[in-house]
């Protein structure tokens, strides 16, 4: 069975970072934990709720601006690479990459699932695309 299929039908609940229940970024941290044993902060403190539309925006920001994450150039992605997305203007929503094209994530309403992010509903709010420095080859 591939990786993602464990990660399949868990259910979106705002700031959930477990299996119980979660938002799109606790999927991220979760796949990255088990998958590839990187260790990603919680952000719970940064947000308290999912209205609070500035302060996520803000939080994901964080994950363009610094390191251990590392743009990637669109058609180079691989597996567990980080898709970020515009939703009301603002980044707020992140998919992992199962493969080029495909990604894994969760929101609102909808338990985690896999769909295309080159497609018509995503393609035109991908902002970019990240791979954490624990999944680069060292130089």
């Amino acid at each position: 069975m591939h990786w993602s299929g464990g990660y399949l039908g868990l259910p979106f609940v705002a700031l959930g970072r477990d299996r119980v229940g979660l938002d799109c970024y606790g999927l991220v941290r979760l796949v990255l934990a088990d998958e590839r044993g990187i260790a990603l902060p919680s952000l719970t403190e940064a947000y308290a709720s999912m209205e609070e539309r500035a302060e996520i925006a803000a939080a994901l920001s964080g994950i363009s601006a610094q390191s251990p994450w590392t743009p990637v150039a669109r058609g180079g992605e691989q597996p567990f690479d980080i898709a970020m997305f515009s939703v009301f203007g603002r980044p707020l929503h992140l998919g992992i990459v199962v493969q080029p094209g495909l990604m894994l994530h969760v929101s609102d309403g909808h338990d985690s699932r896999i769909e295309d992010y080159r497609g018509a509903v995503w393609s035109r709010r991908l902002i970019a695309i990240y791979r954490h420095e624990a999944l680069c080859p060292s130089s």
